[in-house]
């Protein structure tokens, strides 16, 4: 690599602010003061084997000369995150929007982690880095952390030690915003003896729920014209045509409210079940972004497939928790000549799971693909309708 060495960061020695001359972009270089222990290099091969959007990036694990001592060195080239520690973050007080997109990009990443084999082992709020954009990146991990060797006894205590340490910071995020009161609320509804990934992020939502919803682009601007009307009638009381826009634009965010908060225990009920994870992520996304709009639309989506999901399910008589594994399409089968549709065919693909594919009812085999054919009046007789809440606890 061509690296152009700018200046040391932090007063650190080993830690340098360069660029990548070869395609000009900002990156961060890692010098390993510990030749012996080789701790950072190790350290940067596990956050090489988790790809996600709040685990930062390594470029490359390389050897440099050392802009200082001219020795060549083993190092660790990452990308340049302009922001803050969290630690620093926390030092001034966080809008309830921030303290909702941070946590949540912060069980994504530790949830990322652990689905790729590893704990981190050493999570704290000063390896835990703030874009200018509030992007969070985890920006180090602890080697050796993988579970392949490990028993599950130990594995599961590495992974409540991660979960430990999450809950801490997600406390400490709590007291450091406007959201504070709830501090106690969100600790006490965990089960401090086994955590889980899907119960913290669960507790964490729930905090948000109550009418926590400026940050959505559709109310934040509503909330800003009735500001200007607001404005307006005060300077000048010939306005008072004004106002009764004013009592619209407030029962326009009421009710805004009321469907974004719909949305998001729609969103709960929907993680609980296990089911359409990826499409959940999505609606996250636009969730941190305030994006309501697309937010709904990937939820429409999902009450149509989720309702296909529950009809496929009692036909396979597979837990829904294993849908996801199977991946199938659903095309017509046969017609009459006036063009009536007899039954739709499923086919699964050859990924999916054999041992799964082979308890299902009715399924055929053929040229090595296995299919089932269901009476159309069958899945056409389905309407796509909401999760009703016995159908979840």
């Amino acid at each position: 690599m061509d690296i152009e060495f700018m200046r040391p960061l932090n007063n650190y020695p080993n830690v340098w602010l360069a660029k990548d001359v070869q395609i000009n972009r900002k990156v961060i270089v890692k010098f390993d003061s510990d030749k012996e222990s080789s701790f950072l290099i190790e350290s940067a091969k596990a956050l090489v084997r988790v790809r996600h959007i709040n685990i930062v990036k390594i470029f490359a694990v390389t050897v440099l000369e050392h802009p200082e001592t001219n020795e060549a060195t083993e190092c660790i080239v990452m990308n340049y995150i302009e922001g803050n520690t969290l630690l620093r973050l926390l030092d001034n007080n966080i809008t309830v929007t921030t303290l909702f997109k941070l946590g949540n990009q912060l069980i994504d990443a530790i949830e990322a982690i652990h689905a790729n084999g590893l704990a981190h082992g050493d999570l704290h709020d000063e390896n835990i880095l703030i874009s200018s954009e509030e992007v969070l990146k985890i920006i180090d991990m602890y080697p050796n952390r993988s579970f392949s060797k490990l028993t599950e006894t130990n594995k599961e205590t590495r992974i409540q030690s991660d979960l430990i340490s999450l809950l801490r910071i997600l406390i400490e995020m709590f007291r450091g915003s406007s959201l504070r009161k709830k501090t106690s609320l969100f600790s006490d509804s965990l089960n401090k003896e086994k955590l889980s990934i899907r119960e913290i992020r669960k507790a964490f939502a729930l905090q948000f729920e109550n009418g926590n919803t400026s940050h959505f682009n559709e109310i934040e601007k509503l909330i800003e014209r009735r500001k200007q009307l607001t404005r307006l009638v005060e300077r000048d009381n010939s306005q008072i045509k004004y106002i009764d826009e004013i009592k619209k634009i407030e029962k326009s965010i009421e009710d805004e409210r009321k469907e974004i908060e719909k949305l998001v225990n729609n969103i709960h009920k929907y993680s609980s079940s296990g089911i359409l994870s990826k499409k959940i992520k999505r609606i996250r996304e636009y969730v941190y972004q305030g994006n309501y709009g697309s937010a709904s639309d990937v939820m429409i989506e999902m009450d149509v497939e989720e309702s296909r999901i529950r009809f496929i399910h009692q036909q396979l008589d597979i837990p829904p928790e294993y849908i996801d594994l199977i991946d199938y399409e659903i095309s017509s089968g046969h017609e009459s000549s006036d063009g009536l549709l007899y039954d739709y065919v499923v086919t699964f693909s050859e990924d999916s799971p054999q041992h799964l594919l082979e308890k299902i009812q009715g399924i055929e085999k053929s040229d090595g693909k296995y299919y089932l054919i269901i009476p159309a009046w069958e899945i056409d007789n389905q309407e796509p309708d909401f999760f009703e809440e016995e159908d979840l606890y």
